[in-house]
């Protein structure tokens, strides 16, 4: 798969972000908690690549967004929040939101975690 993304679980908006095959940063967006914040990711996600060839790292195994994105057809990968402490390298995509101090981090590594969830 040539696209990867991760998003970072926020209370009121999340980030996303997502790189190609190559570790370069295709796309960072910051998604509002809401129907229309939700839509709006999975909108500019379909102009990346079709659904099933855009896999979605997050932290959380379930959630409203963890349903939409596998009703969308993306493969969902289930992330523990500290996980990324024990790889060996930084990955590719840092993304530091000034008005929350949250970092994203996103991105493959061959020590990263494979289990994947994906839509029936």
């Amino acid at each position: 798969m040539p696209f990867h993304g991760g998003l970072d679980w926020g209370s009121a908006s999340h980030a996303v972000c997502v790189i190609n095959e190559t570790g370069q940063v295709v796309t960072r967006i910051e998604v509002r908690h809401d129907a229309d914040g939700l839509a709006g990711m999975l909108a500019r996600l379909k102009r990346i690549a079709p659904p099933a060839e855009l896999p979605i790292a997050i932290e959380r195994p379930s959630s409203l967004i963890v349903e939409a994105l596998v009703a969308a057809g993306h493969p969902v990968i289930p992330i523990h929040p500290n996980a990324r402490q024990s790889l060996p390298a930084p990955l590719p995509c840092r993304w530091q939101q000034k008005r929350s101090g949250r970092r994203l981090h996103a991105g493959r590594h061959p020590s990263a975690p494979t289990g994947i969830v994906s839509a029936p």
